[in-house]
């Protein structure tokens, strides 16, 4: 008896069809920071939303959308400049780039972008002017 007749055997059964070895695989969906992923964020928010996780959320896409929705949270609706985030972690996602709009943070201090597909680090993440020196991972390509 085969290992897989006794995998069959045993109800357990591949994801993949018989004799599958070549098949391509589809890419993943791409996933873009929603108004949904800040609210959870702020409910899961250790210090009343100025930190904001979104770490393994498989995030391809901030977006200039997502950006308005995090400029919004916690603060002035009618003044985004005004949020009150200060942390934002993105770590082990999807990520390629970052909108320019992420300027309008003003507070953001510290922005984890751990793990993601960068294969340089973002111009805005230089351009945000209070932020804290970046982690040594980010250029050693363990973005």
């Amino acid at each position: 008896m085969t290992i897989s007749d006794v995998d069959r055997v045993a109800g357990r059964t591949s994801p993949f069809p018989s004799g599958s070895k070549n098949v391509v695989l589809s890419p993943l969906p791409s996933v873009s920071l929603t108004d949904e992923h800040v609210s959870e964020a702020i409910q899961q928010s250790p210090d009343n939303g100025a930190t904001l996780d979104f770490t393994h959320k498989s995030l391809t896409d901030v977006g200039e959308d997502g950006v308005q929705y995090l400029a919004c949270a916690g603060g002035n609706q009618s003044l985004p400049e005004d949020s009150s985030i200060s942390r934002i972690t993105l770590g082990y996602n999807r990520l390629t780039t970052l909108p320019t709009a992420f300027g309008i943070l003003s507070r953001l201090r510290y922005l984890n972008l751990k793990n993601n597909n960068f294969s340089s680090i973002p111009d805005i993440v230089c351009a945000i002017r209070f932020i804290q020196p970046l982690n040594r991972d980010l250029l050693t390509g363990q973005l």
